[in-house]
């Protein structure tokens, strides 16, 4: 057995000092949330605040690094297969209730109930039986977690799986919830006073377009290392209007900046004004449900090659973006991303060739007219890069391009539904490249896919997943995406950027490239 504990962490934890509280913190968390239920988000603004209330087996520090959470310690057998963690002793959840480890086996059974409509069932997908549960062809006891005792979660894999903590464990939907408070309050049970979470804060406050309002929880089990007392998440959906929040003093952080404003920040708040490179991938998605984007090679191919990625991060985002090529960031650990030999080319050979599929598809001087619609969530900044994208695509194709701003909680619901004729704008984060082109596999496209379908990308992701070495795993990762890339099933504009202001007197809040920012952390400077 390989034991894997991170002994120094746990030694700092137990020697927190005891809490400093600190005033109030106000944080920009963008657009107004859709669920608090850690099962049913898709959405970061969502999952930011469940990571304030909630904490799994394992957590993040502020470097968006995978330390021990309410699991003090586990085991992994050789073959990869069976992982124990063991439960820090007394754990409690926020109203003082014991937590054992019974809990995590009724959450995971719940999340992949056929009938409640998860976001993301395939995160627990590398367990044993979890995808047959899921489909209602076994029954949740099949699943392969069991609690021995009170203490001890015994989790087994249908296949070797060596990102499964980064995968699986650290996320939300592997957070244990309180099975007697959803019983009785059903979908109410994420309301304040019926949220009974394990996190370093607890829910007490929900107003819509306006905040939720979380405040320390005493029966957290490092609640001696919290210190900051009340935090509120504000909500914002013009970035605009979040700056002056900031100047005026209301906000220590905001969610984000107005891309027109960057020159200004870095000229006159360089103190407060944070960037930092993204593990992520800003995209527009065909649906691969409708004509002509299913059958539509060429057509995909040409708008992706006509898109001058270099002029949109120098001209428009402005923003240290990097033009992006692939499915999957450039900086993930151990990952060589398969960059496609165009990359190379000048942006006149990108758009001679991008004419020439664009004709072969039927469409162009003499051919059929074109209309596409970019769908995207309200916000200026993704106004500015579609009406830049639609006028790349018109200059050098030919194509009308009409655009359709929606509410952040739409544009998710037409997603699912795939209801949308054209493009979906959509920016996908993640630390790990299956993470990343999960978003391709038949499992996620009912609620967060495009419709994409290639039986040998579904092959070598299987394989992939039979492999233990990780090196030899992120190889045929690397292979399944340069054969995914080949049919452009989604177009990548850039690799993003964070782009905060953050109070020189909020510590604690750590730039990283997931942008996850654990509250515990968080404090205040006099």
């Amino acid at each position: 057995m390989r034991r894997l504990i991170l002994a120094a962490v746990l030694a700092v934890a137990a020697a927190s000092p005891a809490p400093v509280l600190a005033e109030v913190i106000r944080i920009g968390n963008g657009p107004d949330i859709q669920t608090l239920d850690p099962h049913l988000q898709s959405a970061t603004t969502d999952v930011a605040i469940s990571r304030a209330i909630c904490e799994g087996l394992v957590s993040y520090d502020p470097f968006a690094k995978v330390v021990p959470g309410l699991a003090e310690s586990w085991t992994v057998s050789p073959d990869g297969l069976t992982w124990t963690f063991t439960l820090r002793p007394g754990l409690k959840w926020s109203d003082g209730t014991p937590l054992k480890a019974e809990a995590f086996v009724w959450s995971w059974r719940r999340l992949l109930s056929p009938t409640l409509g998860a976001a993301l069932p395939d995160l627990l997908y590398p367990v044993a039986n979890a995808e047959a549960v899921f489909k209602g062809e076994m029954p949740p006891e099949a699943l392969g977690v069991t609690a021995p005792d009170d203490r001890t979660l015994v989790v087994t894999l249908h296949q070797p799986f060596p990102d499964f903590l980064a995968y699986t464990v650290v996320e939300r939907v592997a957070f244990p919830l309180r099975r007697d408070m959803i019983e009785r309050h059903g979908m109410e049970w994420v309301r304040p006073g019926n949220f009974h979470c394990t996190g370093p804060f607890t829910l007490t406050e929900m107003v819509p377009q306006s905040h939720i309002k979380v405040e320390r929880n005493p029966h957290y089990w490092d609640a001696g290392a919290v210190q900051a007392e009340t935090i509120y998440f504000m909500s914002t959906a013009d970035v605009n209007t979040e700056l002056k929040r900031f100047r005026a003093g209301e906000l220590h952080a905001t969610n984000t900046v107005p891309p027109a404003q960057l020159d200004w920040l870095r000229q006159n708040m360089p103190d407060s004004l944070r960037i930092t490179a993204q593990a992520s991938t800003y995209s527009y998605m065909p649906n691969w449900t409708r004509e002509p984007w299913k059958s539509g090679l060429n057509l995909r191919l040409a708008l992706a090659l006509a898109l001058d990625r270099q002029a949109m991060v120098e001209k428009v985002t402005r923003g240290g973006e990097l033009p992006a090529w692939t499915i999957s960031p450039p900086n993930l650990e151990g990952y060589d991303v398969p960059v496609p030999e165009y990359a190379s080319w000048t942006q006149e050979q990108r758009v001679a060739e991008a004419r020439r599929l664009l004709a072969e598809a039927g469409y162009g001087p003499g051919g059929k007219p074109l209309r596409i619609e970019i769908l995207y969530n309200t916000q200026e900044r993704h106004r500015q890069i579609a009406i830049a994208a639609g006028a790349m695509w018109k200059q050098t194709l030919g194509i009308d391009v009409t655009l359709d701003n929606q509410e952040w909680k739409v544009v998710l619901e037409r997603m699912a539904q795939k209801d949308f004729p054209g493009l979906l704008r959509r920016t996908w984060i993640a630390s790990i490249p299956v993470d990343h082109l999960k978003l391709l596999r038949r499992e996620a496209q009912p609620r967060v896919g495009v419709g994409y379908a290639n039986g040998e990308f579904e092959r070598l992701m299987d394989e992939a997943n039979t492999i233990a070495d990780p090196k030899a795993y992120r190889a045929k990762l690397r292979e399944a995406e340069a054969l995914a890339l080949r049919d452009m099933p989604i177009i990548p504009v850039f690799h993003d950027t964070f782009r905060r202001l953050v109070s020189p007197r909020l510590k604690g809040f750590e730039m990283n490239y997931i942008d996850v920012h654990n509250p515990k952390y968080w404090r205040l400077e006099k």
